[in-house]
């Protein structure tokens, strides 16, 4: 333990964790955090206890703050293309070839709604706001992939049907990336 006026090392230790919670939250509970953990750390048996107790706290709380953030959605949509590009390798050459499209279309389309979704919410207040909205951000992107779908008529089937895959991945992609941002925006 430690004297009267003197930080304990595991204090200082936490006081730098909290920073991995956002700041708002942080402007509203840091001191009764800093005060449960040293309440918790004088009731402790021991310092080993002490962090197992902290580290499972912290898991649990962040990962309710962070799991509509950007980087935690990111993180689980590239380990799962990871994943499907992976087992791709048991298929036969024109199956992979068709999920590696799949995942080459999900990527920048999950991207450019999640991006599309904050650029709209951005325009709140701005003349041309129906530019940024809902139905004109899906008309572009139908009409990009439409434009896409229409190019590859005229080559061999097996590409026709790779860039069909890919338009279908982005427009997925597109639909689960603005609905993400705005998971995101509620919080």
């Amino acid at each position: 333990m430690t004297s009267a006026g003197e930080t304990s090392r595991s204090l200082a230790i936490y006081a730098q964790l909290l920073r991995l919670y956002p700041r708002q939250y942080l402007r509203q509970h840091r001191a009764e955090m800093l005060q449960n953990f040293l309440d918790i750390e004088a009731g402790s048996s021991s310092t080993a206890s002490l962090w197992a107790f902290i580290f499972k706290d912290l898991a649990i709380s962040l990962r309710a703050h962070f799991r509509r953030t950007f980087w935690a959605q990111a993180a689980v949509i590239l380990i799962v293309l990871t994943a499907l590009v992976l087992r791709a390798r048991g298929y036969p050459v024109a199956k992979e070839h068709c999920i590696w499209g799949f995942c080459c279309g999900y990527l920048p389309g999950w991207l450019s709604g999640w991006f599309g979704k904050r650029w709209q919410t951005l325009s709140i207040g701005d003349s041309r706001q129906w530019v940024r909205s809902f139905s004109c951000q899906s008309a572009a992107v139908l009409g990009v992939l439409g434009l896409l779908v229409g190019i590859s008529r005229g080559l061999p089937p097996s590409l026709e049907h790779v860039l069909w895959v890919l338009a279908y991945g982005f427009l997925l992609g597109w639909a689960a990336g603005w609905c993400g941002r705005r998971l995101h925006a509620r919080l």
